[in-house]
């Protein structure tokens, strides 16, 4: 979750959609810059280690358990 939205939203977003990964907070988009997002709704996934797996742009669920597999 970025800058772009509140700490308040990405709470509510974590407890409404019921994740069970951790999101990391950045209001100051530093981090997005380090991964090389650009824009919203860019999905980076990691494995356990921390080892970056993919990123690509749009939320894709079915492609985020690929990518964990």
């Amino acid at each position: 979750m970025g800058g772009l939205d509140s700490l308040d939203y990405a709470e509510e977003f974590q407890s409404s959609t019921g994740v069970t990964f951790e999101l990391y907070w950045d209001e100051t988009r530093d981090t997005w810059s380090e991964l090389g997002v650009g824009s919203q709704h860019t999905v980076v996934v990691f494995d356990r280690t921390g080892k970056q797996l993919n990123t690509w742009r749009g939320f894709d669920g079915q492609r985020i358990l690929d990518a964990l597999n």
